[in-house]
Parts: C-alpha cells; sequence; structure tokens
C-alpha cells in the first residue's frame, strides 16, 4: 500500500515582497490549491528584516526561500 504525502503538493514557489519594501518585506512560499486553481496556499515565510538585516543577510534569506521551495 502507498501512503499518500501529507505536505502540500509542488511545486512551490516564492512571492518576494522584500524588493518591494527593502528592510520592511517578506519572502513568501506558496503551493497552488489543487482543488482551486486562482487560490495558493501559504506554506511559510522568510523575514529578511530587522535591526540586522543587510544586503548580505536579504541574499540569506533569499537562497534560504529557493531552498524550501525546491523541497517537495
Amino acid at each position: 500500500m502507498t501512503e499518500q504525502a501529507k505536505h502540500t503538493p509542488g511545486p512551490w514557489r516564492i512571492i518576494d515582497w522584500s524588493s518591494e519594501k527593502p528592510g520592511k518585506g517578506f519572502i513568501a512560499i506558496v503551493g497552488d490549491n489543487p482543488n482551486e486553481a486562482s487560490e495558493v496556499w501559504h506554506i511559510c515565510d522568510v523575514f529578511p528584516f530587522g535591526a540586522r538585516a543587510s544586503k548580505q543577510s536579504l541574499d540569506e534569506h533569499q537562497a534560504n526561500a529557493r531552498l524550501i521551495a525546491a523541497a517537495p
């Protein structure tokens, strides 16, 4: 018997709000709702802001988001 996956099916993609609001935005990882084509399911957020936000940390957060989105 094959067990069905219990995670949100892929593909997952990134919505990068950080470029619209530098230092204040976030990166969202979402997947398509298999029951409603026009709706997305929220997977997680990556928050590249705060007192220690910098270009280096933003690049690292974007790389982490890409890694998460590639997971399924």
